[in-house]
């Protein structure tokens, strides 16, 4: 089967927890596209109640891991300014609200979307058991993966009762894949157990790239618009200002991965902390929609402030000419809070009216450090 016939047929989609938890809000691109474009793709989106679950409880840890660190900045403030109950923490039932609000979000975002909440597979513990006694993946050589071998049960589910392709988006490649990421030999004998092809189910790591391959090519190019926002053209529409203006409100605060700044990975939790220009802005892909409304991909590069904190025993063995700005040499016992300016090219996904001429949603994807990979 030729590459535009595959990524232009009807497939499977089913989704790992790690997806939902990369994108809490569904608000990415890849969310947004893919849930704008399920119809017009005739994909069939399903998302095992296991899948559900784990993302709540992988949201109920994010939340009490940010009052943890909210709890000791007050702690600190408190003994710092000599001031007791100065700020108030967030309470364990408001945990509870917000958990309960994110499930009825996730669930009746998916719902408006048909898509299929797959329930508990019907597998019984003695086969769980027997499996992870085998080794068998899903399962670890420590025998971890029950959860994981609960959605692989769905997945093959899925294979055994429809025709199409079914494609698995997981980034836990180490318990379904091979080091190449081709489905284990272990799983391909599941299938084969079935009379169910191996070659009808395939694991793709990320959704952004899911959308790249069976999403966007439903979805009409229009290199003419491209070339107007390009040129500032367009009637009534100047993207670059546009971009200009909402790129600090959107990139302030960002948390960044280290490796992509080319910073050493002892620097944690890097943070966009303050937004000092915008340039070079470059329009890279424009499809269209819907009838009035188009996806726009503009990349553009920014000078940025960047906070990090640094293990004390770690900072004390850098030379003096390669550490970095210490703007808090006691954040807490452990660490030093330091700054780095950055120069660092970011993508950006916008959807723009064009009745309105409005740009109705715009989501920052990535940011990197552009000399690292040219210098690679």
């Amino acid at each position: 089967m030729g590459e535009t016939d595959t990524h232009l047929s009807q497939v499977n989609l089913v989704l790992d927890s790690n997806v939902f938890v990369a994108d809490f809000r569904m608000s990415g691109s890849g969310f947004h596209t893919l849930l704008n474009e399920l119809v017009r793709t005739g994909h069939k989106l399903y998302v095992p109640q296991v899948v559900v679950d784990e993302a709540v409880n992988k949201y109920r840890e994010w939340l009490k891991k940010c009052k943890d660190n909210i709890d000791k900045e007050i702690r600190d403030l408190n003994k710092r300014a000599g001031i007791s109950n100065l700020c108030r923490s967030i309470s364990d039932r408001r945990i509870d609200e917000l958990v309960g609000n994110f499930e009825d979000v996730l669930t009746e975002r998916l719902l408006s979307v048909d898509a299929q909440i797959c329930p508990y597979p019907d597998v019984t513990h003695e086969e769980l058991v027997e499996r992870a006694l085998r080794r068998r993946k899903p399962f670890s050589e420590n025998g971890r993966g029950y959860r994981d071998a609960l959605i692989w049960e769905t997945v093959r589910d899925i294979a055994r009762n429809t025709t199409e392709p079914v494609v698995f988006v997981t980034d836990n490649v180490a318990d379904f894949c091979t080091s190449d990421d081709a489905l284990h030999s272990d799983l391909c004998a599941d299938l084969t157990d079935y009379d169910i092809s191996p070659e009808r189910v395939s694991v793709i790591r990320k959704l952004d790239a899911f959308v790249d391959q069976y999403v966007k090519p439903w979805l009409e190019k229009l290199d003419n618009v491209k070339a107007q926002l390009s040129r500032e053209e367009y009637p009534g529409f100047n993207l670059s200002k546009e971009v200009q203006k909402a790129i600090p409100s959107h990139l302030q605060g960002a948390l960044l991965y280290a490796a992509s700044l080319g910073f050493p990975p002892q620097y944690e939790d890097p943070t966009v902390h303050e937004v000092l220009g915008v340039s070079d802005i470059q329009v890279t892909d424009v499809r269209r929609l819907s009838e009035s409304d188009l996806l726009i991909c503009v990349q553009a590069e920014v000078e940025c402030t960047v906070i990090f904190f640094v293990r004390k025993a770690y900072f004390y063995t850098i030379s003096p000419e390669n550490a970095p700005y210490v703007w808090n040499a006691d954040y807490d016992e452990q660490r030093v809070g330091a700054a780095a300016s950055k120069q660092i090219r970011v993508e950006v996904w916008l959807t723009f009216d064009e009745k309105q001429h409005d740009v109705t949603w715009m989501s920052i994807e990535s940011a990197w450090d552009q000399s690292i990979y040219n210098a690679s």
